[in-house]
């Protein structure tokens, strides 16, 4: 049987076996999707959907690709601090076994309601739970 060498991120000390070595992902985690994702290589993922409110509210304006871009980077910024909220909140409360590994729609629900303000929050609850609902 052929043994694959250590991995060059692990190092054993002395008092360890190999084999219980981790490999320590904390450098790797540390930022989050919407660090990651560049403009300049990424196309938009929420423009099309922001013209066609825009289109719904006001059927005779535009928009320019700058303001596109900033609703862009708005909405990827939102959707950080939401998961970031939602994510501390399962870390932080209690294991659930309905979702092993991933949120439950209570913690996304209670990170809407810290990021988001006032009304604004109720509206975003309602239409989330009628999306999960569906």
């Amino acid at each position: 049987m052929v043994t694959a060498p250590p991995s060059p991120d692990v190092d054993p000390s002395p008092g360890q076996q190999a084999s219980a070595a981790q490999r320590d992902y904390s450098e790797e985690c540390d930022s989050t999707w919407a660090d990651t994702v560049t403009t300049s290589t990424q196309k938009m993922l929420f423009a099309p959907y922001a013209h066609r409110v825009l289109k719904q509210v006001h059927p005779d304006k535009g928009i320019t690709d700058e303001a596109l871009q900033v609703v862009e980077d708005f909405t990827l910024d939102t959707l950080a601090k939401v998961g970031a909220s939602a994510s501390a909140l399962r870390e932080g409360g209690r294991q659930r076994c309905e979702c092993p590994g991933g949120l439950s729609p209570r913690d996304v629900q209670t990170a809407v309601r810290l990021v988001f303000p006032g009304e604004l929050a109720k509206h975003a609850v309602s239409e989330g739970t009628k999306a999960v609902r569906r």
